[in-house]
């Protein structure tokens, strides 16, 4: 399509969908939401008033969140069916990088955001229904990098903030309690790889000058440095 461009695009777990966001390019007034099966055949196209800057669909396929941003900068969260189907709409105020994520199970939907520090919103997913909020310690300043991943167990929920001064790890259950923090002083790092070996789970943290592994079972978890 001339004119326009994609912004954002995200497969199912089991491949068998794919959405892509697209956007008018440059003024981003308005653009598209399309979702392919897995042989790339187009199930359907929804167009919309807004450009589309983020979208993320759940692992069966079962619901879909999208980020739509106007010209001014305001943006709405919304939530669609698999059939296409308007589920729930929000309306923020413009706020920086965030990040959407679906639990595993599909039930709540996850989105964070920064502004100085963490911002972590949990919905729920078929109503839209705010369950519970956390905003990080106030001791991180400037964060400009967040981030989400789930492990299979569906336990935890690893949010991170980085780019400033002091970066975090967060590890939260889904219901809202913060089970672990972790600080970490001038050391930009991004969560790198899940890893899932037989009764070895945990994630990898990849940092300035060593890769580290929060090792988890059930709720015990416990932090190897692997590499200076």
């Amino acid at each position: 399509m001339d004119g326009y461009a994609v912004e954002d695009f995200d497969f199912s777990m089991d491949g068998r969908y794919l959405v892509v966001g697209i956007y008018k390019f440059p003024v981003r007034d308005n653009g598209f939401l399309v979702l392919f099966d897995g042989k790339g055949k187009e199930i359907w196209k929804i167009s919309t008033d807004k450009g589309v800057s983020y979208v993320k669909i759940s692992n069966s396929g079962k619901y879909i969140a999208v980020i739509v941003t106007d010209r001014g900068g305001g943006e709405d969260i919304v939530v669609l069916s698999r059939k296409g189907d308007l589920l729930w709409e929000k309306t923020f105020s413009h706020w920086d990088g965030h990040a959407l994520a679906f639990d595993p199970n599909e039930e709540k939907l996850f989105i964070t955001w920064y502004n100085h520090k963490v911002y972590l919103r949990v919905y729920e997913t078929k109503t839209g229904k705010e369950l519970w909020r956390f905003y990080s310690d106030a001791l991180l300043k400037n964060i400009s990098f967040v981030d989400i991943l789930f492990p299979k167990s569906s336990l935890y929920a690893f949010l991170i903030g980085s780019g400033g001064p002091k970066d975090a790890l967060y590890i939260v259950s889904l219901d809202g309690k913060i089970l672990q923090k972790i600080f970490y002083k001038d050391q930009l790092f991004t969560m790198q790889n899940y890893i899932s070996e037989g009764s070895t789970r945990g994630i990898q943290l990849n940092k300035a000058k060593k890769v580290e592994v929060i090792f988890f079972n059930r709720r015990h978890l416990t932090v190897k440095t692997l590499r200076r």
